[in-house]
């Protein structure tokens, strides 16, 4: 099997990029991954595409905008 790297963090997949699951055997397991499908495209689409821009981590991203208010309000 060929390794597909994933789309996100520099594009935000459609809905169409996803592979609806149907199983014939466990329909439990098919709802269960196309609800975590959708639920995975709504986080994506929250924080948009690349949320850590040019620090190493979303978290470094953060702590770096909290500590620079901190300096502003003080």
């Amino acid at each position: 099997m060929v390794y597909v790297p994933p789309l996100y963090p520099t594009d935000i997949p459609s809905q169409t990029d996803f592979e609806i699951v149907y199983d014939d055997i466990d329909m439990y397991y098919a709802k269960y991954h196309n609800n975590y499908n959708h639920e995975v495209r709504a986080i994506m689409t929250e924080i948009g595409v690349l949320p850590k821009g040019n620090y190493a981590s979303v978290r470094a991203r953060l702590d770096d905008f909290e500590a620079r208010i901190i300096v502003l309000e003080g």
